[in-house]
């Protein structure tokens, strides 16, 4: 658990700070190199994630890995820059006394169930409603949201270029097309601006910056059951 609340913590930062980053690169004043380690550094932090979901199914293979990475994530949004005061972070030897605070610490905030406890206790957090997505990727797309806007990388080839893309904004809808073939296409999960909307090819990604009709979080890219 104490790795995958550092990688969620490391990932919250990312991306943070990606979003600043891009910014920056759309408007020159970062160079290609610098903008391209940012997205290794993104890389190599899913590569990590990844590795996470391995190991926690190599320990309980009846488990979905993803629970324990969505645990974590509530964690970090719930404490914030808080979470070492309450998940100290590991020792060198991860696996000894501090894991088995750290596990009575998250049974104690009403989390994960003790080792050995009754089936049916609630998992962290408390039934309620759930947290806005701040992004979430599929094939075709990832996408994430500050307060003003919310960025949409669309999967292209890496030699496609700018008359190919065709992007149509609507105040409740967004399409991509390239080369007359629908990349992504659907209801917005809520409204845009289409005058402070824009995007930006690079190579193989196109970036699509919607501008939020208000700044509340979007619970998804898409409406119904999109991500």
């Amino acid at each position: 658990m104490q790795r995958a609340i550092g990688d969620m913590s490391l990932l919250q930062k990312i991306d943070a700070d990606a979003r600043g980053y891009w910014k920056l690169f759309s408007k020159g004043i970062i160079t290609s190199k610098f903008w391209n380690s940012v997205l290794a550094a993104e890389r190599e932090l899913s590569r990590e994630i990844e590795a996470l979901k391995l190991e926690a199914l190599a320990i309980e293979p009846l488990q979905d890995p993803q629970g324990i990475v969505s645990e974590a994530m509530q964690l970090v949004v719930r404490y914030g820059d808080k979470i070492w005061e309450k998940f100290p972070e590991p020792p060198e030897n991860p696996g000894g006394a501090a894991m088995a605070a750290a596990a009575k610490a998250v049974a104690a905030a009403g989390g994960l169930p003790r080792p050995g406890a009754p089936p049916g206790v609630p998992p962290f957090p408390p039934p309620g409603p759930p947290p806005p997505q701040q992004g979430g990727s599929t094939d075709a797309y990832k996408w994430r949201q500050d307060t003003e806007e919310v960025e949409v990388s669309v999967h292209v080839p890496g030699d496609a270029a700018k008359t190919d893309i065709k992007v149509h904004f609507q105040p409740k809808s967004l399409k991509v097309l390239h080369c007359g073939k629908t990349l992504v296409e659907g209801a917005l999960a809520a409204p845009c601006c289409p005058e402070g909307c824009t995007w930006t090819l690079s190579k193989g990604a196109l970036i699509v910056t919607l501008e939020k009709a208000n700044p509340k979080p979007w619970p998804g890219l898409f409406a119904q059951a999109k991500t």
